[in-house]
């Protein structure tokens, strides 16, 4: 202390006693955690070297969650855990699976642990655009990406929204917008575009709608050349369409003894004055024939002819394919890398439940509906061949009787198999009058080597009758349809263009009593509804379905699809004749309309009556993306004005067959309008 002292009339200096602190120094290690996407967290070290060090000894990182009190073992993708690089000190760390909504998840690398709390995948706060040049002649998905309120980044696939853009400037005259396709006529062009998207509707009827960025798309001179691979996809699938397989220029993995896998390459031809098409390397195209070759036959074997793949051994190998003009002129037209692993082995195994609640009915059978999935270290699914499945009810309750897929469950681990979709139907039967409890069901997937993930699903489960009290709910199986039919998976009939609509009943409490009975097309009698057009105008619906389409025929006889005006559809529910609850359905048509290519402005005739059956094939093809259509395609009507000498032609209708779903759809028919532009001149 330095004071003034009153007795000397000086300043003076006073030590205290000392005491001595020990501090310790540790070594710089990982020091905290954030989910950054779905599968990924960021761990920031105290420093570079600490980061790098991690990366080095990657294996030695660990994951784990609980589930209830039992600590589960996370699985980490070793080939994914990278430094950052924007932040030397942060690594990114990726799982197999992905991040479960509130479960903690806990990093432990040397002593050191820190851990993250998985967010809500679906709680999307903002969006962004983040196409931001287009190559001319491509027709491009313009690419927006979903973030919650910590900016984590969310799969785009969970996004049950409405998405929508809006062009707010740019050289409107240089580039067409289709949905959220967009196409630039030549270079140096911009488009400025703004997303919208709507997260649903608020009671009021109004659009929960968040706004994206707003974004200047320049176009670019295309800088791939024709016939070169642009992209590599491996698949097992023989009946899958070659375009649907997803393809890039990452090298590819497979497992040791995989059978029936297959390198299939994607390259672009330009014909004389046409557009880029994509075409394939197991297609024969203008004559084309590949030969397949690879740089290590100790690892991978491959077909020459077929490309085939024959893993052997553990280890890295180059497939190296080449078209082939003559004996001596083989050209090299691409390369990929394949990793192969020794097995295919259990990482990741899912099981959640579509509610927890389960309900013991006299009205109408209750049951919850387990959807599982498994994934090994390549994050393929594996088959039920190589893995099996035992459930169990872990804690037993007195008159209780649980049973997945039509099989009572005991509390002795039994195998019981999901069904063809991974899915078990789990239903509660009970001699109890008055049962309401909690109870757990486990399951486990394992492998034979002795690899096990085990999932616990806990269930309420309560004895219910009718009461006064019970809550009225309009349920709809879909508040959202998309009518394009081009983007159909081969499992995906009529049943993805319908909502069903029901009036549930529930307790107080949330358990599900039974189904109240509608008259439909109504406002009259107990309980009624009727579906409304955006004109107010009643929609006709039948079987307690809305559809957004009309089908007259069917698949095999060619039958027609006609599809209804999009915007949105309100659902109405009346009690007594007065409006009890509504919910709208959101119709959206995100088919890409097909462009004409015109190779030929030569006619036969000009008149509009017979024009349209010497057009195709002669005069134009028809493109959708990179894919040509011509085959499922039929001009049925043609528009314009014709003289002597020539006809200018405005647009065209027409008829297009189904050829993508399932077989409940293929076959049908449907038409639209496409604009030509162009004038054609009588031979």
């Amino acid at each position: 202390q330095y004071e003034y002292d009153r007795e000397t009339k000086k300043y003076k200096t006073t030590v205290a006693a000392k005491a001595e602190y020990s501090v310790e120094v540790e070594a710089a290690g990982i020091v905290s955690a954030k989910q950054i996407n779905k599968n990924t967290v960021a761990i920031t070290c105290g420093n570079a070297a600490a980061a790098a060090d991690l990366v080095a000894n990657k294996t030695n990182l660990t994951v784990t969650y609980k589930i209830g009190e039992q600590d589960i073992v996370g699985y980490i993708n070793y080939n994914e855990v990278k430094v950052d690089g924007s932040d030397d000190k942060v690594v990114n760390v990726t799982l197999y699976d992905e991040l479960v909504k509130d479960y903690v998840y806990t990093f432990k690398y040397g002593e050191k642990s820190v851990a993250v709390t998985g967010v809500d995948l679906a709680a999307v706060t903002s969006i962004r655009i983040v196409t931001t040049t287009v190559a001319i002649g491509d027709v491009r998905t313009v690419e927006v990406k979903y973030y919650d309120a910590n900016g984590v980044e969310l799969p785009a696939e969970k996004m049950t929204g409405v998405l929508s853009f809006n062009v707010k400037g740019g050289d409107r005259d240089y580039f067409t917008l289709t949905g959220n396709q967009i196409y630039f006529l030549e270079a140096k062009k911009t488009a400025i575009l703004e997303a919208s998207y709507i997260r649903g509707y608020k009671n009021d009827g109004s659009a929960d709608e968040i706004k994206s960025n707003i974004v200047t798309i320049t176009s670019v001179e295309q800088s791939a050349e024709d016939n070169q691979v642009d992209g590599w996809a491996i698949g097992n699938d023989p009946n899958k369409p070659v375009k649907d397989w997803s393809y890039s220029k990452d090298a590819k993995s497979i497992a040791v003894n995989d059978s029936n896998w297959r390198l299939y390459g994607r390259y672009y031809v330009t014909p004389f004055g046409g557009k880029a098409e994509a075409h394939y390397t197991s297609e024969q195209y203008d004559g084309a024939i590949f030969e397949y070759s690879t740089t290590n036959d100790s690892v991978l074997m491959v077909d020459s002819a077929s490309g085939l793949l024959y893993p052997v051994a553990a280890g890295s190998a180059t497939v190296i394919v080449r078209r082939v003009y003559s004996d001596t002129n083989k050209p090299v037209i691409g390369t990929c890398v394949i990793n192969v692993v020794g097995s295919r082995m259990l990482t990741s195994f899912t099981a959640t439940a579509d509610k927890n609640k389960l309900a013991i009915d006299p009205l109408a059978a209750d049951q919850v509906v387990i959807s599982t999935e498994t994934k090994d270290q390549l994050g393929q699914g594996l088959g039920s061949s190589s893995v099996t499945y035992e459930m169990q009810v872990m804690n037993s309750v007195a008159g209780l009787t649980l049973t997945a897929n039509s099989t009572p469950l005991s509390t002795t681990a039994g195998i019981i198999t999901p069904d063809s979709n991974g899915k078990y139907t789990v239903k509660a039967t009970t001699a109890n009058a008055t049962a309401d409890t909690s109870v757990q069901v486990s399951i486990t997937a394992s492998q034979s080597n002795g690899r096990k993930i085990t999932r616990v699903i806990t269930l309420r489960v309560r004895k219910v009758t009718q009461s006064a009290n019970d809550q009225f709910v309009l349920e709809l199986g879909k508040s959202n349809i998309d009518m394009n039919i081009p983007a159909f998976a081969w499992n995906e009939g009529m049943g993805k263009l319908e909502s069903s609509i029901r009036l549930a009943r529930y307790d107080r409490d949330g358990f599900y009593v039974g189904v109240e009975s509608m008259t439909a097309n109504s406002k009259t009698g107990a309980y009624s509804y009727q579906v409304l057009n955006s004109k107010g105008e009643m929609i006709t619906v039948t079987d307690d379905k809305f559809s957004a389409v009309t089908a007259s025929g069917s698949a095999v006889s060619g039958g027609a699809i006609t599809k209804c005006p999009t915007g949105v559809y309100r659902v109405e529910v009346y009690k007594n004749g007065t409006l009890y609850t509504f919910k709208n359905i959101v119709v959206s048509d995100t088919t890409v309309i097909p462009t004409a290519n015109v190779k030929n402005t030569k006619v036969g005739t000009t008149s509009l009556e017979f024009l349209a059956g010497s057009l195709k094939g002669n005069n134009m093809t028809f493109h959708r993306g990179n894919d040509e259509v011509t085959g499922n395609i039929d001009i049925v009507k043609v528009e314009g004005t014709s003289s002597n000498d020539r006809v200018y032609v405005t647009r065209i209708l027409v008829e297009e067959t189904v050829k993508s779903g399932d077989s409940s759809i293929q076959g049908y028919k449907y038409q639209y309008y496409i604009n030509i532009g162009k004038t054609f001149y009588l031979n």
